[in-house]
């Protein structure tokens, strides 16, 4: 895990962000000697990968149009940390926070 917040530039109080999306990305893809992944073994069908960004890549958050001002900026920096339970959206840091966000463009 310190491996990717070093290359992410992350300081180490996101290891646990780092441990999650290590292991949502270590079970959709087969193991050494598989034909099938774990998240496949486990729900029957093929995992979504599509989906798999790189951690720690920077990418540019959307704010919905109605806190839009006319000139503020259309997209806020962001880095990625990870995926979020139970919906499609991700884990991004925006100024020292974590937040999920659904609407956001990576620079992978």
């Amino acid at each position: 895990m310190t491996a990717l917040l070093t290359d992410a530039g992350l300081d180490f109080k996101y290891w646990a962000e780092a441990v999650v999306t290590a292991t949502v990305t270590d079970n959709r893809i087969p193991l050494f000697g598989q034909v099938k992944t774990p998240f496949e073994l486990f729900h029957g069908s093929v995992p979504d990968v599509p989906d798999l960004r790189v951690f720690g890549c920077k990418g540019w958050a959307y704010p919905p149009p109605e806190l839009w001002r006319s000139l503020d900026p259309r997209a806020i920096p962001c880095t990625f940390l990870g995926y979020a339970a139970g919906t499609k959206g991700y884990r991004v840091l925006i100024d020292d926070t974590v937040l999920v966000r659904r609407d956001v463009k990576f620079d992978e």
